[in-house]
């Protein structure tokens, strides 16, 4: 598999070009973890608002950072979310995941560093 990261700075990339808006991927069918520090408030907005995005979310308190070890050392956050065999790290918008679970591209996952 091609490691590229997409810095998602310019998200829009990713918008659903779809003239309805409306997604042609399951989300609820999509498998996401949420891994996460215990004490962090933002991760724990994060995980909600997937939820209401129809995710179907489970979340998993660690401090073992090996589950970034796809994620290169200047793109890491507080939170690493799984979603199928893609990471997606940090606050990255939910209509950039479900265009890549859309698009399937061949690239390890989507980064959005830093905080909103």
């Amino acid at each position: 598999m091609v490691v590229i990261l997409l810095l998602i700075g310019g998200y829009f990339l990713f918008f659903n070009n779809s003239p309805s808006g409306s997604s042609v991927v399951d989300v609820s069918a999509a498998e996401v973890t949420v891994y996460k520090s215990q004490s962090c408030g933002c991760c724990d907005l994060y995980v909600s608002g997937l939820g209401r995005s129809g995710y179907n979310v489970k979340t998993v308190n660690t401090n073992d950072e090996s589950i970034k070890k796809d994620v290169p050392l200047n793109l890491r956050t507080c939170h690493t979310t799984m979603v199928g065999d893609y990471f997606v790290e940090g606050h990255v918008p939910y209509e950039a995941i479900e265009k890549l679970l859309e698009e399937k591209p061949d690239i390890a996952g989507i980064a959005l560093p830093g905080m909103p």
